[in-house]
């Protein structure tokens, strides 16, 4: 079964998530694979770990932005704004997701992007800024996040369960839009957030 975890941080930053393990044997890993296609779990970054039953309980996170998951879609209610957030991540399948949430660098595009991640060469043209990772169907998660204002993209590498392509390309066209009003509903991973505001 799939764990989320917190995305990638930036350099020697650090990203929250809050997620509920059941109690078992689980194994820590990193699937990233840059900058030799080479998971870091297969160089010896994983380690065992084991959950013993809660004595308790605690409440969750109070969120003030729910983020749902589906194939291909993403829903945020409300608007994503500049300033601190914990946001509630809900997969609602029915294949697996992750979020992977970036903000694209002032000058650079969401093409930039896309090229970059064709290949990994050179610096990423976006800087990261939270998310989960793989989060089984059902799972809920909660990450905090402080955004500025700017182009933020919203991207899933799951290879899909159907041609293997990852979500995050299973398309040919960026969608896009402007943030405002309540949320919104996306066609297509990934989605752009263009000039989140103040």
């Amino acid at each position: 079964h799939l764990v989320p975890g917190p995305q990638v941080p930036d350099g020697a930053g650090e990203t929250n998530l809050t997620t509920t393990l059941q109690p078992g044997t689980h194994a820590i890993i990193c699937l990233v694979d840059v900058p030799d296609k080479v998971p870091h779990f297969a160089k010896g970054m994983m380690r065992e770990l084991t959950v013993v039953p809660a004595a308790g309980s605690a409440p969750a996170p109070t969120t003030d932005v729910t983020i749902v998951m589906k194939d291909y879609t993403w829903a945020i209610e409300p608007a994503l704004t500049a300033g601190k957030h914990t946001i509630r991540l809900e997969n609602a399948g029915p294949q697996p997701h992750e979020l992977v949430l970036v903000r694209v660098a002032d000058g650079k595009t969401p093409a930039d992007v896309g090229a970059w991640a064709a290949t990994f060469a050179g610096p990423p043209p976006f800087t990261f800024a939270g998310g989960s990772s793989m989060m089984a169907v059902g799972d809920v998660a909660f990450m905090e996040t402080t955004l500025t204002p700017g182009m933020y993209m919203a991207l899933c590498f799951y290879p899909d369960e159907k041609d293997g392509k990852l979500h995050a390309w299973q398309s040919d066209t960026w969608a896009s839009g402007g943030l405002g009003g309540g949320g919104l509903n996306a066609d297509l991973f990934p989605y752009v957030f263009r000039n989140v505001p103040h």
